[in-house]
């Protein structure tokens, strides 16, 4: 069972790099041999050439201007939805906040919700801001989506109160305890990475 599980994994998983080996290996060929073997498959370049890689970096700074511009919305919008997510779902998952639950669904119904819908406010927002047409009209709104917000809030959720009441021991400081956020994550890591990669893929993609 083990090893049909295996082989079943091994080949899903060439499926699934055959795109990305195809475009690495395309791109150490010369144009002449694309053209030449564009209806062909093949993973070995009979002459390697870094050419291409030359022109992107040195020659053409087009690619390298929108490529820094991407990672100028995407530090902060990943950062924000960190911190605003942990507080949140703190908030929602161990305060004593009397309609937490109500709160916590329309968040739920938020992260349903189509993108249209909220374009316009978002727009009239922005406007009154004086931020319209600005980087802040897309980092705004992605810091404060309520994906990060209902993860979190699931996340800890599990942690067991006698856990937070043995940090509030050893520290009284209210931020002493949210600062312990890096070691939530070192309970279960894999929990949060999904928010942080999902933005971080959002991000790029909206730079």
């Amino acid at each position: 069972m083990k090893k049909k599980s295996l082989l079943l994994s091994l080949i899903l998983g060439s499926l699934f790099l055959y795109p990305i080996m195809m475009t690495f290996s395309n791109s150490l060929m010369t144009p002449e041999e694309i053209a030449l073997n564009e209806n062909q498959i093949v993973f070995i370049p009979q002459k390697i050439s870094i050419r291409q890689y030359y022109l992107l970096f040195f020659e053409r700074f087009e690619y390298l201007q929108m490529f820094w511009k991407s990672i100028f919305l995407t530090v902060p919008i990943v950062a924000g939805n960190s911190i605003y997510s942990v507080f949140m779902g703190s908030l929602l998952a161990k305060s004593k906040l009397k309609y937490k639950n109500a709160i916590f669904l329309l968040f739920v119904l938020a992260m349903f919700m189509p993108y249209q819908i909220t374009m316009l406010p978002h727009y009239m927002i922005f406007k009154c801001l004086s931020v319209d047409g600005t980087a802040w009209a897309i980092i705004l709104p992605m810091i404060f989506s309520p994906l990060g917000v209902v993860l979190i809030t699931l996340f800890i959720r599990n942690i067991p109160d006698e856990l937070i009441e043995a940090v509030k021991i050893d520290s009284s400081s209210l931020w002493d305890i949210f600062y312990i956020y890096p070691w939530y994550l070192s309970l279960c890591p894999r929990r949060h990475c999904h928010p942080d990669y999902f933005y971080f893929c959002r991000s790029l993609e909206s730079g």
